[in-house]
């Protein structure tokens, strides 16, 4: 299958693309781009002109994409298929990346938490951000 794949692009690439022996390139007939080797026209090809594309659609809508990794994104973030859930152990909260339940521990619930104290008073913060905030507006510290 690949090499069939393969043979195909080659095909493609050979009717779609022009030598420049003048400059040593390969040029687009559909547009002004330019490659140094037909290999490197190949991308261009599929990405702008849809040319030796193969194309992956969702089975249960009307998307597809040139890139299978985007449709494995497409499935779990809209269809929830092939999503493995991370729940929260100390509430009903449930993410579907485990960065984001890592930061709802963090907010929520204070846990896994580097606190950042204000040198001036008991403020404290979680976020460096929010100290450098507090530090320009309650003490002039960084502020411009």
């Amino acid at each position: 299958m690949k090499r069939r794949r393969e043979a195909c692009h080659a095909i493609v690439l050979q009717e779609a693309s022009e030598y420049d022996s003048n400059k040593s390139t390969y040029l687009c007939p559909y547009c002004d781009f330019k490659s140094k080797t037909k290999k490197m026209l190949t991308p261009h090809l599929a990405a702008k002109h849809d040319i030796g594309v193969t194309w992956h659609p969702c089975p249960h809508c009307d998307y597809k994409t040139k890139v299978s990794g985007n449709l494995s994104r497409h499935l779990a973030s809209i269809h929830d298929i092939g999503v493995t859930w991370h729940p929260c152990p100390h509430c009903d909260y449930k993410a579907k990346q485990e960065s984001n339940l890592v930061k709802h521990l963090s907010a929520r619930h204070n846990i896994d938490v580097t606190w950042r104290p204000c040198p001036h008073c008991d403020y404290k913060a979680k976020v460096s951000g929010a100290l450098s905030r507090h530090l320009a507006e309650k003490h002039d510290i960084g502020a411009t």
